[in-house]
C-alpha cells in the first residue's frame, strides 16, 4: 500500500453520496516506487456498491470519457466490478448508471503530476482504497470504490448550507451554490421530480412561520427554474414550525445550536417524469 493524503472538497448533498465527496492523491514515495514517468498505464478497478446496505450492484452501466484523448470507453459492472484502462498523463470524466439509483460522477486525473512531481493520481467523486503492483509488471491497479443512491419515493434529505438572512426569502449567493449543486443533480436525473420543502424554527408566530417558509422555497424553486429545470419536475412547499426535528416546540427553553437544526431546507423525491401514479 502507498502513502496518500486526501483533501475533502465541498460537501455534497447527504443524500446522494457520503457527507463528503474525496478528492484522493497518491503521494509518490521515491524509495519504494517507480517515478510517474516510468508509468505508462493502469488498471482501473471501481467497486460499485448500495451506499446505504453497501451490497455490490450488478449491471450498473458505467461510462469512462478521456477528456484529454477523447474517447469514450464503456462496460457493465459484473458482480459490481467495472475495470478500465487509464493512461498517465489523461484526464477522465466518470459516469455510473443504474435504473432505481442516481447518477454518480467522479473524476480520474492521471496528469496531477504535471503540477506536483510527487502525486500519482488524484480521484475526486469515489474513494481510492489503494494502489496495488501487478506482478511481473511495471503497471499498477487503481483499487476504488463508487457508492450508488437508491431513489426511494418520498424520502427526505436535507440540503446542505442553504442559508437565509433573519426574516428574509432572498437567494444569498452562499445559498445559490447550494441550489447550483441541485440544478446539476437535476441535470444529471432529468427523469425524478421532486419537492423542496422549508422549515423554520418556532420563533415567531405560527402563522408568521408558514408563510415566511413558503416565501423561502417559493425563492428556492423559481432560483432553479431559471436555471434552465422544467417546473412541471419541482413544488415549492413550506412547512413553517411544523415538523421539529427536536423537543423545541413552543414555550419550550432551547439553545440557538437547537433551533438552527430546525431552520432547514428539505428535498423530496416525489416521482418520476411521465409516471402518472406518482404525480398525484
Amino acid at each position: 500500500m502507498y502513502p496518500f493524503s486526501r483533501f475533502l472538497i465541498a460537501a455534497a448533498f447527504v443524500w446522494l453520496q457520503p457527507t463528503f465527496a474525496h478528492a484522493t492523491c497518491f503521494v509518490a514515495d521515491s524509495n519504494k516506487i517507480l517515478k510517474p514517468d516510468s508509468i505508462k498505464t493502469y488498471e482501473l478497478k471501481i467497486k460499485i456498491f448500495d451506499n446505504e446496505t453497501y451490497k455490490s450492484l450488478d449491471n450498473a452501466y458505467v461510462f469512462l470519457c478521456n477528456r484529454t484523448k477523447n474517447t469514450v470507453d464503456s462496460v457493465w459492472a459484473v458482480g459490481g466490478l467495472a475495470t478500465f484502462v487509464v493512461q498517465k498523463g489523461c484526464f477522465y470524466d466518470c459516469v455510473s448508471t443504474k435504473s432505481g439509483y442516481l447518477k454518480r460522477k467522479s473524476t480520474v486525473d492521471v496528469s496531477c503530476y504535471k503540477k506536483d512531481s510527487n502525486k500519482i493520481v488524484c480521484i475526486s467523486g469515489m474513494d481510492l482504497m489503494n494502489i496495488i503492483k501487478k506482478p511481473n509488471t511495471k503497471n499498477e491497479i487503481l483499487d476504488c470504490e463508487m457508492g450508488m443512491k437508491r431513489i426511494v419515493i418520498n424520502q427526505t434529505f436535507k440540503l446542505e448550507n442553504l442559508y437565509y438572512n433573519v426574516n428574509q426569502a432572498t437567494i444569498r449567493p452562499d445559498a445559490a451554490k447550494a441550489l447550483n449543486r441541485l440544478v446539476v443533480i437535476l441535470k444529471d436525473n432529468p427523469s425524478i421530480i421532486i419537492e423542496l420543502g422549508s422549515h423554520t424554527d418556532c420563533r415567531a408566530k405560527n402563522d408568521y412561520n408558514m408563510q415566511l417558509s413558503q416565501q423561502r422555497a417559493d425563492s428556492a424553486v423559481n432560483y432553479i427554474i431559471k436555471k434552465g429545470i422544467d417546473q412541471q419536475r419541482i413544488a415549492s412547499k413550506g412547512y413553517g414550525e411544523m415538523q421539529p426535528l427536536n423537543r423545541c416546540a413552543d414555550g419550550v427553553a432551547c439553545s440557538e445550536t437547537e433551533h438552527q437544526m430546525n431552520r432547514r431546507t428539505e428535498i423530496k423525491i416525489t416521482g418520476f417524469v411521465g409516471d402518472k401514479a406518482t404525480q398525484k
